[in-house]
């Protein structure tokens, strides 16, 4: 069964889609009884994506995406006022997902909202050039672009967050971009909020599994994501009988108890003809 979408009246202080996922990421961190790092990385594509209302025009897009970055920086610092003996980060970062995918294996995209959402992200820049990093008493928040992150995504994220925190912090993670979610692959535990539904899901690959696949007999890898693709950005390589056979397969031999290395061998896949890795 699906997450059931929060009715949403109003924007809200983080507009439509965002506001479930940034209460629950609040939620989470005010109920910490001891006092803990924070870490928050939100994608701005995610931010444009659920605020591309039919009815606005590109600067009031822009616009509101800008209001929605200052308050989640602001309600942030809120939530971890009380611990001013550590250090808290919240980075809002932009990264092309499909630099490491060929173009035949992208889901197609209204060109349309593509060019729309282009047009807004270059407004939200030209407008956050001046303030790419700011620091108010021990909470950092910052602005990172795809020239500065390495790719496949996670692993330039993974570096930037080892660069912020201790590697025992945990990362709560705003993106809709499958990729992204590998990150805990390079030793970071992570918090995925989900826009619309505000569902807090740990990023480990049997939890990931059902997210990216819809089907949580299979867990999500680099090689499994490449070969099943994802809902939003990737087409699988593995279409009808054959995606059917390896679900059947990872159902049978408990796939989701399993390392990744277990699964290319035992599923026999060979890497070495994949037509592009997301390692």
């Amino acid at each position: 069964m699906a997450d059931k979408i929060v009715d949403q009246q109003e924007r809200g202080r983080y507009g439509f889609g965002t506001s479930p996922a940034m209460e629950t990421v609040l939620k989470r961190l005010t109920s910490y009884k001891l006092p803990t790092t924070g870490l928050l990385l939100v994608n701005i594509d995610t931010l444009i994506r659920n605020s591309m209302e039919k009815d606005l025009k590109i600067e009031e897009v822009a616009k509101n995406v800008c209001t929605y970055m200052t308050n989640i920086a602001t309600d942030f610092a809120g939530a971890l006022a009380n611990w001013r003996t550590l250090n808290h980060n919240v980075v809002f970062y932009h990264a092309d997902p499909f630099k490491v995918v060929p173009e035949i294996f992208r889901r197609k995209v209204n060109p349309e909202s593509a060019m729309k959402a282009k047009a807004i992200l270059d407004k939200i820049l030209e407008r956050t050039k001046n303030v790419r990093t700011q620091t108010v008493g021990n909470v950092t928040s910052r602005i990172c672009l795809a020239n500065e992150i390495r790719q496949p995504t996670y692993k330039g994220l993974a570096e930037l967050c080892d660069h912020l925190a201790e590697k025992s912090v945990t990362v709560h993670m705003i993106s809709h971009c499958p990729i992204d979610w590998h990150i805990a692959r390079m030793g970071r535990i992570g918090i995925l909020y989900r826009s619309y539904t505000g569902v807090a899901v740990n990023m480990t690959p049997s939890k990931l599994g059902k997210v990216a696949f819809d089907d949580e007999r299979v867990p999500f890898y680099p090689v499994t994501h490449v070969l099943l693709g994802d809902k939003s950005f990737i087409k699988g390589l593995y279409v009808r009988d054959f995606r059917r056979t390896f679900i059947e397969s990872a159902a049978r031999e408990r796939f989701v108890l399993r390392s990744e290395m277990y699964i290319r061998s035992h599923a026999k896949i060979n890497v070495n003809l994949l037509p592009y890795t997301l390692e």
